[in-house]
């Protein structure tokens, strides 16, 4: 069984402040990375066919919202609506914490919200507690 993290975002710093934050205890064996919308939406399709060959994983999705081209929630509205991967838990991350923007997150069908942070500790914290 491997243990697989998709993060699709478009702020390189962003997916380096993930990947940092994940060396010092790795639950994840492979990160997949799409830069954006529709890079992760080729990742996810890579994911998805991959997955139907019946090899069992444990994955999580970490998506932005405030992507240029496909942003966030027409990513997790593909996802949801698609029979091989709709299962896949997804958390929505971004630097925005309006509670609407929370509420729409959730309601589109994401498993859970981070917010990003300045301290590399907290959201260190934030990632694992997910």
């Amino acid at each position: 069984m491997r243990n697989v993290l998709i993060v699709i975002d478009d702020d390189a710093d962003s997916v380096t402040l993930i990947k940092s934050a994940l060396e010092e205890c790795p639950p994840f064996h492979t990160m997949l990375v799409g830069n954006g919308g529709p890079a992760g939406l080729a990742v996810l399709q890579q994911y998805a066919a991959a997955a139907c060959s019946g090899e069992e994983r444990h994955t999580l999705v970490l998506l932005d919202i405030r992507m240029p081209v496909i942003d966030g929630f027409a990513v997790l509205d593909r996802i949801r609506n698609d029979e091989r991967i709709k299962h896949v838990p997804v958390v929505m991350f971004s630097s925005c914490n309006d509670p609407a923007t929370v509420s729409l997150a959730y309601e589109g069908g994401a498993n859970g919200y981070l917010v990003k942070t300045a301290s590399f500790r907290e959201f260190q914290e934030s990632l694992y507690a997910t």
